[in-house]
């Protein structure tokens, strides 16, 4: 068991890197410094980005027993955090980007619920993601606890992705990111199958070709893919009939690599405390950005460092987190 976490973290620790580094892109404006370059990368790696982690979630579904302890765990886990980082959002972009932004968000409707309007967009933008994933983990304990049967349970998912799809497909917006939910659902769903129904992640699978399986995964998601935006719930229309091809192969690309691999100390360090890095990224760019970043020249070498510094202050923020935060970094529970 603790042989199989650690290359899961590390799966998780590839993937919370390439989310960092896509939103420090967007933060510098590579995609109009490098259009081309962006465009590319970004197709292919925005496939998969996000499925993996619902992916990985799904992995270790569990029901802990009954509605009222599931709630319990997920409200310790995924919500608490999600909302002590979003008022920390606030409190951080008021005292370093808008000065007046604590005042709106004692009396502006838009910015005291801008997870519910905007995805977070205005406070702490990357913590969408624990709402959305709170939304699906409730999403799929409703149709296990409906009916167990593997059949139903699959199906009953893929329906509601489809749903998602349309919504997106019919530019209909459902608020707090529960369009999204519906639409990566399905992602969840495979790694609740995975792990129950094959063999992936036994220690003994396939070992010698687990290289080989990761290229011809990632050979044909880097083929199907197109633009998608998780976050805001669109998606091309192309992608509409690709999304979950390369969202799957993507996550098992991953997979594959982060098993054939094992550890590797940072990255699987990194990965397993996701969590952190997934909640004070942005809000360590602001700071940064206030006093250090803007001395630097723009392009591609101002970047890298960003890059670079923003993830050795990590390092720093996890331990001092775990200690000091250990509630509010789903390391305790509260409740």
């Amino acid at each position: 068991m603790k042989e199989r976490i650690e290359w899961i973290d590390t799966a998780k620790g590839i993937c919370i890197i390439l989310v960092v580094l896509n939103h420090i892109l967007l933060y510098e404006g590579f995609p109009s410094l490098y259009p081309q370059s962006y465009s590319i990368c970004n197709i292919f790696l925005s496939s998969f980005r996000m499925p993996l982690y619902f992916f990985l979630s799904g992995v270790f579904f569990k029901t802990y027993g009954g509605v009222f302890f599931f709630m319990k765990k997920k409200i310790n886990k995924i919500l608490i955090p999600f909302i002590f980082w979003y008022v920390v959002g606030i409190i951080i972009i008021s005292l370093f980007v808008e000065n007046d932004m604590f005042f709106k968000f004692l009396t502006d409707k838009y910015i005291i619920f801008d997870f519910f309007y905007n995805n977070c967009h205005s406070t702490n933008g990357p913590i969408w993601f624990l709402l959305c994933l709170f939304e699906v983990n409730q999403l799929f304990f409703l149709i296990h606890s409906i009916n167990k049967k593997k059949a139903f349970i699959y199906i009953s998912s893929l329906i509601m992705g489809i749903l998602g799809l349309w919504l997106s497909y019919s530019s209909i917006n459902l608020h707090a990111s529960l369009d999204t939910a519906l639409s990566c659902l399905p992602f969840f769903v495979f790694g609740y199958f995975i792990k129950n129904d094959t063999n992936i992640f036994k220690s003994s699978y396939g070992n010698k070709h687990l290289l080989l399986y990761a290229i011809l995964c990632g050979i044909v998601c880097f083929s199907l893919a197109d633009e998608v935006e998780f976050y805001r719930n669109i998606y091309s229309k192309h992608s509409l009939f690709t999304l979950y091809i390369c969202g799957f192969l993507g996550s098992l690309m991953i997979i594959f690599i982060a098993k054939y691999i094992g550890i590797i100390p940072i990255i699987t360090y990194y990965g397993r405390y996701s969590i952190i890095i997934l909640c004070t990224h942005y809000l360590l760019y602001t700071v940064l950005n206030h006093f250090l970043f803007h001395f630097f020249e723009n392009g591609l070498f101002k970047i890298m460092c960003i890059f670079i510094i923003i993830m050795l202050f990590e390092l720093a923020i996890i331990p001092i987190s775990k200690k000091y935060l250990p509630y509010a970094t789903a390391q305790k529970d509260l409740l």
